[in-house]
């Protein structure tokens, strides 16, 4: 099925979530290019640290993640931290809780290798693909100098 005729096929909670995917993509695409990182972490450090009476959850959690990933598909450089922030962000806004995490390890030849991913309730949500092989870097809700667990977990 091609891109085109595949769209036509879309619910309308997914035409919605797309709608509300998009922005948030792009907004945080942006933010990463034109901040310093040290301030989007703080800002994703309160997020993750906020209490917030949320609504009940209304919408499934694939479908959240699917809407970003779509998403991420057409924005460019789109990286797994844009992906990871910003469906932490839609996920937020639909009542769920998670967590953003953050891992390092060296690459082939000795290549520096970062990689970002989103978890709920100890389960990777975005970004998973990568994260067992990452030294897990500290809980960006515990701020500086917390413990951190090697392997991603």
């Amino acid at each position: 099925m091609t891109g085109f005729s595949r769209i036509l096929t879309f619910s309308r909670l997914e035409y919605c979530l797309l709608f509300e995917a998009a922005p948030m993509v792009v907004a945080v695409r942006l933010a990463l290019w034109v901040l310093p990182s040290r301030l989007i972490l703080q800002a994703a450090r309160r997020l993750a640290v906020q209490q917030r009476n949320a609504p009940a959850p209304d919408v499934g959690l694939g479908k959240l993640i699917w809407a970003v990933e779509a998403i991420s598909r057409r924005v460019p450089r789109a990286t797994c931290l844009t992906q990871a922030l910003a469906a932490q962000l839609l996920l937020r806004a639909h009542g769920y809780d998670s967590i953003l995490c953050l891992g390092v390890a060296g690459g082939r030849g000795g290549d520096f290798m970062a990689h970002a991913w989103l978890e709920r309730q100890g389960r990777i949500l975005i970004g998973g693909s990568e994260s067992p092989l990452l030294y897990r870097l500290p809980d960006l809700a515990k701020g500086p100098g917390a413990g951190s667990k090697p392997n991603g977990r």
